[in-house]
């Protein structure tokens, strides 16, 4: 196996087998991988990253920005937004929980298991003009 202190690639470069990094690793333009990647320690992507398959994170990630998903989210304990919500101004309407004993299919929303084992969805109702918080069974 050939051993080489410094590798500078300018134009193309496929890798048919495995490409390993014992240091540091920075691309400034895409790394493209079609089958399977594993990071042991930091992945840090100051552009945008796309992930057209899943991302498997067995520790913490923050996400400094935005996170968009085109399906599913899932947590295996909590999902959570550590910003401090603000009270809006002016006093509160009594408003109540609405909920659906009829369920649709595929409905937006927070999906949360209820005490029962069940899963629920949460979302926002404003079907009378005033939003409601309104609860379904998934």
């Amino acid at each position: 196996m050939a051993v080489f202190d410094n590798v500078m690639v300018t134009g193309n470069q496929t890798v048919k087998k495995d490409f390993q990094v014992d240091g540091n690793q920075t691309i400034m333009k895409d790394l493209r991988v079609n089958g399977n990647q594993s990071v042991m320690n930091d992945f840090k992507v100051v552009g945008d990253q796309t992930i057209k398959g899943s991302l498997q994170v067995n520790g913490s990630e923050t996400i400094k920005k935005h996170l968009s998903v085109g399906g599913d989210i899932s947590a295996k304990y909590r999902l959570g937004v550590r910003a401090l919500p603000t009270v809006p101004p002016g006093p509160p309407t009594g408003h109540q929980v609405r909920y659906f004993a009829s369920s649709i299919a595929n409905q937006p929303g927070l999906l949360l298991k209820g005490t029962d084992g069940n899963d629920y969805i949460l979302f926002i109702d404003t079907t009378g003009g005033t939003p409601h918080l309104a609860i379904q069974k998934a």
